[in-house]
């Protein structure tokens, strides 16, 4: 039967060791050399301002700092300038590392539009004010109202004017810009200068009128 002698159970030893020895400097390497180098870590890039700047300033300054863009929207803002950033994510000196994308909201060149079809068009006609207002406040469309007597009915809009004439299906208005619709609305009261015609009487009926009232004696016979 033998047995390990005293120098093998040393040598055996002594390999476990280096192994061991050998994958710690080896996990060192990777968590301490190797990971910081390729993720640039403790390398920190402070996002510049972006707000009001043009797309050809904004890849110019990306490009300095080795960022990139997406463009996620489009808005209408009348405090910046026409195709410039309004808004970008992450904000100006946030802290990011190299390659990151930053996401922009531009500015559109002018004032959104609405297109009025025929079918909304026909929901403003001969309907209440109150009805009315709140339909076009919610497309953002500014209005002005002219009024017209009418006795039937009060703040009942008869009809719908832009430019100067019937607003029809295919026009297009600013959204919360200075163009407004008008509504022809009724004033529940009538015309006050509207005079009625008196009757013409003819003098044949005159003339009936004063012999009705005229009052005839009876006749007596002489005999």
């Amino acid at each position: 039967m033998s047995y390990f002698k005293p120098s093998k159970w040393i040598d055996v030893l002594w390999h476990v060791l280096t192994i061991i020895g050998i994958f710690v400097i080896v996990l060192l390497g990777i968590f301490k050399w190797f990971l910081p180098s390729y993720t640039h870590h403790g390398e920190v890039i402070y996002v510049p301002s972006l707000e009001n700047k043009t797309m050809e300033e904004v890849i110019k300054t990306l490009d300095e700092y080795d960022l990139r863009y997406v463009i996620t929207d489009t808005v209408y803002s009348p405090n910046h300038e026409a195709n410039c950033v309004v808004t970008q994510t992450p904000k100006a000196q946030a802290e990011v590392k190299e390659g990151r994308k930053i996401y922009l909201t531009l500015n559109q060149s002018g004032r959104p539009k609405w297109l009025f079809k025929e079918g909304f068009i026909e929901l403003l006609r001969k309907r209440s004010l109150s009805e009315v207002k709140y339909r076009l406040d919610s497309i953002n469309v500014a209005y002005k109202l002219t009024y017209i007597y009418a006795e039937n009915v009060k703040n009942y809009v008869h009809e719908v004017y832009y430019g100067g004439d019937t607003l029809r299906g295919g026009t297009s208005v600013e959204i919360g810009g200075s163009d407004r619709v008008v509504l022809q609305v009724s004033t529940g009261e009538a015309n006050p200068n509207q005079v009625e015609e008196e009757e013409e009487i003819s003098d044949d009926e005159l003339l009936l009128e004063e012999i009705d009232d005229i009052v005839l004696d009876p006749i007596e016979d002489e005999f």
